[in-house]
């Protein structure tokens, strides 16, 4: 009774202080990125009918991502709570809670020591590489993966090998697999880390080669039907590396960031929302040379001590690389943007319990050692452990008050990486949002010259310029789009184009009410209805603008082109040689005339 008393209470205490750490995001608001499309705009969590629909589409309306059960839960939280955000991010708490008590029921199945399984569980709650899983709701789809994948395992420790009561868990180990699934795709790597159990923690059943096959089965067939579904409904799509070289390439860039992570779970400093790492592109440079002998010298220690190492810490070790083999860029691709690949802290959330628990043993022997040896007293281990977990506690306080504002968060980022297009636009959108249209134009204008041919960014940049009344300057951002791509961003692009059109031509309306000679506005109404797709409706305003300025030279040129594409040849010619006739010193107009006449001359095409 009293080992039970002190686990309540120090689940109770580990509860208490998760909720106060992360409760500074829960004033945070909708983000600009994955919020909008899954909540915000997402028309189908608005009613409990549309869950066949949720059921048989993509989670972000593609054919990459299959998340339903993340889906239902943004509807049952629309249902009572419609788009206030904060019962969205108290959720989120609550999930990280029920997973941080999970973390303590596998390490203390997994050590039967009840200080080291607690400390891990701390570890994982309060950690504040943890804050970009926890403080954005769209982590749900990690947070709920990680729940029904921990309980899994869970349920496939305790029912292993048992018979009567407890084989029920084992079909419970099952169900939550396919929860686990049908919440974020890389749930499929838990088969591989009960394997991994087996193997190192139960040696001589998880080399029975009858046993294993018998026991994941099961399993097998659980991901068979997931990925059955998946290809009836095309929800296949995956990003494979272009060639052998760039996927090596990639992998070593993985690694790479692994040494990163090792580096900011033991100091958890400078920690940004989606981190990503330039990709290595060459086999010769620094970074491929040093991750490869730092990854060499790794595992030839491993094997070098393999018949000191313990199953428990072999375990650990496949454990943690066995849940980042989804991101390792071996599979698919896991980028950012061209470049770069993604290495976002959360993807840390669930590799990190391994990381933990190896920590805690290794600092339990460490202190017990250090006692035995009266090298450091009980009280200073207490005071140092006291120090390390108030640190953490403060870190990922800061991170969730910096969470609970999307720009303070963006910004955060830029200053730790400038290079983030996808960032830096999220950043623009959220100035836009609040009607500060100068700053968005700023970032817009960086990330499309960081990346010229970045659609989204370009059009936002088109539209902050609009909305600051700069019509022309927006309309030719607009035109410089060369491939929006197909779906969403293309009609954008469309309705975007033609709502500005419409919007100037009514100003130039207005103008020419109250000044109705102004051959100006008349040249710009036939620009516009050009470019409207409308040409006779053109060649009446230039000339409209030739009756009151018969010289206006952008207005011949126009009406000669405008012409020529009719197929007037006779007005075309006639056009383009008063162009030529113009006593004003030979431009630009004059030597695409000269040159339309010439291939007009030779029935050649225009240019």
């Amino acid at each position: 009774m009293k080992e039970k008393r002190k686990i309540l209470i120090g689940l109770g205490l580990l509860a208490v202080l998760t909720f106060a750490a992360y409760s500074f995001a829960v004033n945070g608001s909708y983000k600009t990125m994955d919020d909008d499309y899954s909540i915000v705009r997402n028309e189908m969590i608005r009613s409990i009918n549309n869950l066949p629909q949720i059921f048989t589409t993509g989670f972000f309306g593609d054919q990459s991502y299959y998340r339903p059960l993340v889906a239902v839960s943004f509807m049952k939280e629309y249902f009572f709570f419609k788009l206030n955000p904060v019962p969205y991010y108290i959720d989120n708490i609550l999930i990280h809670i029920f997973n941080a008590f999970l973390v303590f029921a596998i390490t203390l199945a997994l050590t039967s020591r009840r200080r080291i399984a607690m400390g891990t569980a701390f570890l994982f709650a309060l950690h504040p590489i943890q804050w970009e899983a926890v403080a954005n709701i769209p982590g749900r789809s990690i947070l709920l993966c990680a729940f029904y994948g921990l309980a899994s395992f869970y349920c496939f420790i305790i029912s292993y090998g048992q018979t009567g009561k407890k084989k029920y868990l084992s079909y419970l180990s099952l169900l939550c697999f396919a929860f686990a699934l049908l919440s974020k795709e890389s749930a499929g790597v838990l088969p591989l880390v009960m394997f991994s159990y087996l193997y190192f923690m139960k040696r001589q059943e998880g080399k029975n080669i009858h046993k294993v096959i018998y026991t994941f089965f099961p399993y097998g067939l659980v991901i068979g039907l997931y990925m059955s579904v998946r290809l009836i409904l095309g929800i296949t799509k995956t990003y494979p590396w272009r060639s052998l070289n760039d996927t090596v390439l990639g992998f070593i860039t993985f690694l790479q960031s692994v040494i990163i992570d090792w580096g900011l779970l033991l100091f958890p400093v400078d920690l940004y929302f989606d981190r990503s790492q330039p990709i290595l592109t060459s086999y010769l440079s620094a970074g491929v040379v040093s991750t490869v002998i730092f990854f060499a010298v790794f595992v030839s220690l491993l094997w070098m001590k393999r018949k000191q190492i313990n199953g428990l810490t072999a375990f650990c070790i496949s454990w943690f690389f066995i849940e980042l083999l989804p991101v390792s860029q071996l599979i698919t691709t896991v980028g950012v943007q061209p470049g770069y690949i993604s290495t976002a802290e959360h993807f840390l959330y669930i590799p990190s319990i391994s990381f933990f628990l190896l920590g805690g043993i290794a600092f339990s022997h460490y202190k017990k050692v250090s006692i035995e040896q009266k090298k450091v007293s009980p009280l200073v281990f207490r005071i140092g452990v006291g120090g390390v977990f108030a640190f953490l506690i403060l870190m990922t306080i800061q991170y969730n008050i910096i969470a609970s504002s999307e720009i303070a968060m963006f910004e955060h980022t830029l200053q730790m990486n400038p290079t983030n297009n996808r960032i830096r636009t999220s950043l623009a959108l959220s100035y836009a949002k609040l009607r500060r249209y100068d700053r968005a134009e700023e970032h817009f204008r960086k990330a499309v010259f960081n990346e010229p041919f970045n659609a989204r960014a370009r059009i936002g940049l088109a539209k902050a310029l609009c909305d600051q009344g700069k019509f022309w300057e927006g309309l030719r951002e607009y035109e410089l789009v060369s491939d929006p791509g197909p779906g969403n961003l293309k009609k954008l692009l469309d309705e975007n184009i033609k709502s500005t059109i419409l919007f100037m031509i009514s100003h130039y309306d207005r103008m020419l009410r109250t000044k109705p000679e102004n051959p100006r506005a008349y040249h710009s109404l036939g620009v516009l209805y050009s470019k409207l797709g409308e040409p006779k409706k053109a060649v009446e305003f230039y000339e409209k603008a030739l009756t009151y300025d018969p010289n206006l030279k952008e207005s011949i040129f126009n009406l000669a082109s405008t012409y020529e594409m009719l197929g007037d040849r006779d007005k075309a010619i006639t056009y383009y040689e008063r162009v030529l006739s113009l006593k004003s010193g030979p431009d630009e107009l004059d030597r695409m005339s000269a040159s339309h006449l010439g291939n007009m001359a030779r029935g050649a095409p225009k240019p």
